[in-house]
């Protein structure tokens, strides 16, 4: 981090993505830890109607899907964890949710 608070790729959770880009290009939200979401955002932007599966989906307010869930994608989320998995229930009635472990 920086001292005006952003770190050295020029993202924030929870803020703008100010990383340099197109003019037309909108402003995103990081929801993830380290701004995955936006790489992957980047990657499949052109995707209108996406699908994807979060393991492990934890929080729903902090998760690699926030922001695809937020733009029109759905997905299946795993979490085995009662608490977590009924917030994401909550704020995913689009997706699956299921309360499970997976394993080998």
């Amino acid at each position: 981090m920086t001292e005006s608070g952003r770190n050295p790729s020029g993202l924030q959770n929870r803020g703008a993505d100010t990383a340099s880009g197109p003019a037309d290009t909108p402003q995103l939200i990081s929801y993830a830890q380290n701004h995955e979401d936006i790489l992957l955002w980047r990657a499949f932007r052109d995707i209108p109607r996406g699908f994807y599966v979060d393991v492990g989906a934890n929080s729903p307010a902090d998760s690699l899907t926030a922001l695809f869930y937020s733009n029109g994608w759905r997905g299946i989320n795993v979490e085995p964890v009662t608490s977590w998995f009924r917030l994401i229930e909550a704020a995913r009635p689009r997706d699956i949710n299921l309360n499970i472990c997976i394993s080998d």
